[in-house]
């Protein structure tokens, strides 16, 4: 998969001060339960990175060493294919704060009808770290899931679904 770094007046070795653009341009990477994330270790944030077409991110290189060396962190994962069949990317919930770091996150859903929804934590193997059911009566409402302190730092998927079956996926990382 070629990277570039795209800007005018980069030279080798060198960052200036500014924001830039990384481009990932994926080749024959696109097959089932294959995810990628780009995790920026500078901003504590991630990005999904399409197997599909290219993915453009930019960012900001300020004074601080950091912000440029060691900065990114590309993470392939391939997840149990029956665990995860028939999720949607396509988000309606948001999951935050994200990286986890206190071993509690929440859940939002957002203009979602009045039902039932089950909300799953699972690991890089497709096993089930965590499993939570809830009611939602009004449009919008915020669900704590707690991860406890024994579960240990990675990457993980929390999938969402309602009584239709319909799902959706995000990922998430513990810290």
């Amino acid at each position: 998969m070629p990277i570039s770094l795209i800007h005018a007046n980069h030279t080798r070795g060198n960052l200036a001060p500014e924001t830039y653009t990384l481009k990932f341009g994926p080749s024959n990477l696109a097959e089932g339960g294959l995810t990628a994330i780009l995790i920026d270790n500078y901003q504590d944030t991630t990005y999904d990175i399409s197997l599909d077409e290219d993915t453009e991110i930019s960012f900001v290189v300020d004074s601080n060493a950091t912000s440029m060396a060691g900065r990114f962190t590309l993470v392939f994962n391939r997840a149990s294919f029956s665990k995860m069949a028939h999720v949607s990317e396509k988000p309606f919930q948001d999951v935050f704060p994200n990286p986890v770091t206190n071993g509690e996150f929440f859940v939002e859903l957002n203009n979602k009808i009045s039902g039932t929804y089950n909300i799953q934590v699972v690991n890089s193997t497709g096993q089930v770290i965590l499993k939570q059911r809830v009611s939602q009566a009004e449009n919008n409402k915020t669900i704590k899931v707690n991860l406890g302190n024994a579960i240990a730092s990675g990457i993980y998927h929390v999938i969402i679904s309602d009584e239709k079956g319909n799902k959706t996926t995000r990922h998430i990382i513990v810290r």
